[in-house]
């Protein structure tokens, strides 16, 4: 992954970089220096997987909000 794929990548799951830094529990520096340095191999699953249970939890909420609309 580059530094362009990891960037747009974090737009598409709207995370900033120190939003994801303090995700997966990173030196917010450490992040920011993989503009110079590899990106590490498990963000590409990391940020895929963190997409995948954002929309498991989406579809939950909008599930308990059919099953009680007062709510």
């Amino acid at each position: 992954m580059t530094n362009k794929e990891f960037a747009k990548r974090l737009k598409e799951v709207n995370l900033t970089r120190k939003e994801f830094a303090m995700q997966v529990d990173y030196a917010y520096q450490a992040v920011l220096n993989w503009s110079n340095h590899p990106i590490p191999g498990w963000v590409d699953s990391w940020l895929n997987h963190y997409e995948l249970a954002r929309k498991y939890i989406k579809l939950i909420e909008d599930l308990r909000e059919l099953q009680d609309p007062l709510i």
